[in-house]
């Protein structure tokens, strides 16, 4: 069965640079979106343009071994409540959409998809320097860095350019101008430790990672992370 077309993606024709930042965001948590806003405004910064950024929320990811606790249209829900109020941001939910029973949702299809409807303007995804780590992992990875170049944030433990070129390195994978390419790519910032998986195992407690109040308020409605 031939592939359905993208998800029509709403972004402003004059938008010169398009950052994506895929997952699974159950639930979406500050962390996302103040860092995500935050690599989006180093992008400026860097290339002198206004960028748009641009939320996937995954149908499921071939790296996860569990499923999303919420429901596809619950976490979509909640990620447009956390995303309210975000400059030039949208949420694009081509992966759910192209899902069938199963099938795992590969970013570099992402890529190749969002690609098609951006033509030929500057792309970029947002990647944690533990997934960075990994990458050589994915599929087709030098296909990907072709289609868009990554956006890196510090995670524990990879939070300086020396680590993220050190744990690179020991993959064996990357050439020497390649290892340069990741690590000048990489935001200087806080490193992230906030998880979904902190803000579920909560039970709507309260966490070191906060939520937007409307996701909190939403979550309680639908009993979602709540113990049984």
């Amino acid at each position: 069965m031939p592939a359905a077309e993208p998800t029509p993606l709403d972004i402003p024709a004059d938008a010169k640079h398009i950052v994506l930042f895929g997952g699974t965001f159950d639930p979406p948590h500050q962390a996302h979106t103040l860092l995500a806003d935050l690599a989006r405004r180093e992008i400026e910064r860097r290339h002198a343009c206004s960028a748009w950024l641009v939320f996937i929320p995954a149908a499921r990811s071939p790296h996860k071994d569990s499923a999303p606790h919420a429901t596809d249209a619950q976490r979509v829900e909640m990620l447009r409540l956390a995303t309210d109020g975000i400059d030039r941001c949208t949420v694009w939910t081509d992966e759910i959409d192209r899902a069938t029973s199963g099938e795992p949702s590969y970013w570099l299809t992402t890529l190749q998809r969002a690609r098609v409807l951006l033509g030929d303007r500057a792309l970029s995804f947002i990647i944690g320097s533990d997934q960075a780590a990994s990458f050589h992992r994915w599929r087709e990875p030098r296909t990907m860095l072709d289609l868009a170049a990554p956006v890196v944030l510090p995670r524990e433990p990879i939070i300086s350019a020396t680590s993220l070129r050190e744990a690179m390195a020991r993959a064996g994978f990357w050439r020497e101008r390649e290892l340069d390419a990741w690590v000048e790519r990489l935001i200087v910032t806080d490193a992230v430790a906030a998880a979904s998986t902190e803000v579920r195992e909560a039970h709507g407690a309260q966490t070191i990672t906060p939520v937007h109040p409307a996701v909190a308020e939403y979550a309680r409605v639908n009993k979602l992370y709540a113990k049984s």
